[in-house]
């Protein structure tokens, strides 16, 4: 978490809450930073579970 906050420069609190599932929203630039230095598409990055 400590790498992607400082390769990304997105706050550790977002991170947090994108890990552990705590968030009902991601903006659209997190997503394209997260894919661009995780050098991922946002279908690698999501999965999609019907609750």
């Amino acid at each position: 978490m400590k790498e992607l906050h400082e390769r990304a420069g997105i706050s550790r609190s977002t991170l947090t809450k994108l890990y552990y599932d705590k968030t009902s929203m991601i903006k659209l630039d997190t997503i394209d930073t997260l894919c661009s230095v995780l050098d991922v598409t946002p279908g690698e990055l999501f999965e999609y579970r019907k609750e």
